[in-house]
């Protein structure tokens, strides 16, 4: 009986075996059981977030904005005072800010080659003037004085994207010690040298900005037009005639010049009409002369 109990399986001596662990137990079922959930669970996948800068509607607004560069006087738009917010401007793309400054840096490029606008060589007006224009002006000296205004425009541009850069430094050092800290940490080295093979300008979400909403690569850009804005002034601005120089031949009479002397003669019919002397109203058109005289 105990024999058969044996060969069933259930003898005392196997149940003592059973309890110790057989060589080769990890290749049960329980233990493969286990070790496919443990697999299952070491498998993942990391979903970033996405946001995709519409190309189409970035394409479509530079061909609008480069119109505008070339019909509007030079320098004119945008305000300086857009072109400044323009680098830490919210919730706009990094690449639209970018090609926004690339424009405007090629259109003063440009300009400094001699290549302005279609109808600045045509001697177009900007708009109709309501008053008879002197006729002694010459075209070659209107096209030079919006020629300077565009240069003091373009000076404006620079000076206010400068002041803006200047701020921004300012802030970058408050936090020179984290950046120290970070760039020391071999680990962080390698995770910033990830982020950067990863940053893609077409996706909003990759742009790495360390809490800045203008990254390097913009500043970068906005020192482009800087460059190009700088050497308009050094080659072309200070080749241009002065205004006084273009504008001597062409000035009128002096309003005032010409109010005294309707004056004096509304004077005079006036005297003689209450019955002064002609000698009264040539005293006193004397004396307004004097005044005259001292004045120059």
């Amino acid at each position: 009986m105990e024999d058969q109990l044996n060969k069933i399986g259930f003898g005392k001596s196997k149940k003592k075996e059973s309890l110790e662990d057989a060589p080769g137990s990890y290749f049960s079922r329980r233990n493969s059981m286990e070790f496919g959930e443990a697999s299952r669970e070491s498998e993942f996948v990391v979903l970033k977030e996405r946001r995709l800068v519409p190309r189409n509607a970035v394409y479509d607004g530079m061909l609008r904005f480069s119109f505008l560069l070339e019909t509007c006087q030079p320098g004119s738009v945008p305000d300086h005072y857009l072109m400044a917010a323009i680098l830490d401007l919210p919730y706009a793309p990094v690449v639209a800010r970018a090609s926004l400054l690339l424009e405007c840096a090629h259109f003063v490029h440009m300009c400094n080659k001699g290549q302005w606008p279609t109808w600045m060589k045509m001697n177009l007006p900007m708009f109709r003037p309501s008053v008879p224009i002197n006729n002694r002006s010459t075209p070659v000296s209107r096209i030079h004085v919006l020629q300077r205004t565009a240069g003091k425009l373009f000076y404006q541009w620079a000076e206010a994207i400068g002041t803006r850069l200047e701020e921004l430094l300012l802030e970058d050092k408050q936090n020179f010690d984290q950046v120290i800290a970070m760039v020391s940490d071999e680990n962080k080295q390698r995770d910033l040298i990830t982020e950067d093979e990863e940053e893609d300008f077409l996706d909003e979400a990759s742009i790495n900005g360390y809490g800045s909403q203008c990254p390097i690569a913009l500043r970068l850009t906005a020192c482009i037009l800087l460059l190009e804005v700088t050497a308009f002034l050094r080659e072309t601005y200070q080749t241009l005639p002065k205004f006084n120089k273009l504008l001597t031949k062409e000035r009128p009479l002096p309003w005032e010049r010409m109010y005294s002397r309707e004056a004096n003669r509304r004077w005079s019919m006036a005297l003689s009409s209450m019955g002064h002397s002609q000698t009264s109203a040539q005293s006193l058109q004397s004396i307004v002369g004097d005044r005259e005289v001292a004045r120059k």
